[in-house]
């Protein structure tokens, strides 16, 4: 694949919006659809994915399912949703439920303003006592959960140099992202050559020292109406990881 033509990504970016209603958003483009991805690690298969966005009336539900293949199911899986409007990206309740062997874990997050979050997770075990956490979090700019990030990331007008700071909570923690596009390139995917955006992903801990988190991300984004998430690599700690999407289906009306 070939290497984007761009710039330099930037250090230590801390320019904010305070609100999504300050970005500069794509609203003529409908991403509404399901795409299918394969799941990678270390170039060997381990399972599937969909992200699927329906529309609402004049709001959007975005759901992410992905599980690992049939001989490793009960090791891993997951899935959400968020509920969302779009003009502005504002989400209003988002639920999380991950399987990790015995251990099953449902998290769901409330956003009663734009800069403030409030979640309750409930863990439970096999032979053991549920155990129910609460959680509440504020920020400096607005805050999202991963899923509307996705959302986001779709409909943002991207240019080389673009560079975008929020906080986003995952159901357990919250972190500053910064989205960055390094540049333009070109993707084969499925026998045709597709022009993507590069968008660099990198998190950040809130707590002193503040540690970087996914740095190296990539998410691949087409420049076409579609706005399709063609692929994403990153490198953790278990490997390299690398969603390739398979196929999509677009809604229609």
């Amino acid at each position: 694949m070939p290497a984007g033509t761009g710039v330099e990504k930037p250090e230590n970016e801390s320019a904010r919006n305070k609100s999504t209603a300050e970005l500069n958003m794509n609203k003529k483009d409908d991403i509404s659809g399901t795409s299918y991805y394969d799941l990678f690690l270390n170039s060997l298969r381990i399972g599937k994915a969909t992200i699927e966005v329906e529309k609402e009336g004049d709001d959007f539900m975005l759901k992410v399912a992905a599980r690992a293949r049939s001989n490793l199911s009960k090791l891993y899986s997951y899935k959400g949703k968020v509920a969302m409007s779009a003009n502005p990206i504002q989400p209003t309740q988002a639920v999380v439920e991950e399987q990790a062997g015995s251990k099953h874990k449902i998290t769901l997050i409330e956003f009663p303003e734009p800069d403030r979050v409030t979640a309750v997770q409930i863990e439970t075990r096999r032979g053991k006592k549920p155990k129910r956490t609460e959680k509440e979090f504020s920020s400096e700019s607005f805050v999202l959960d991963p899923f509307s990030t996705v959302f986001l990331l779709r409909s943002l007008n991207w240019a080389a140099g673009t560079t975008e700071v929020f906080d986003i909570f995952t159901g357990n923690k919250q972190y500053e992202l910064q989205l960055f596009c390094r540049g333009e390139t070109a993707l084969e995917v499925e026998g045709t050559v597709r022009d993507v955006w590069e968008i660099v992903l990198q998190t950040r801990s809130l707590e002193e020292p503040r540690k970087k988190k996914m740095s190296g991300y990539v998410v691949y984004l087409s420049r076409d109406s579609r706005r399709d998430i063609l692929k994403v690599t990153g490198k953790a700690k278990i490997g390299r990881i690398v969603a390739s999407m398979r196929n999509s289906e677009r809604d229609e009306g």
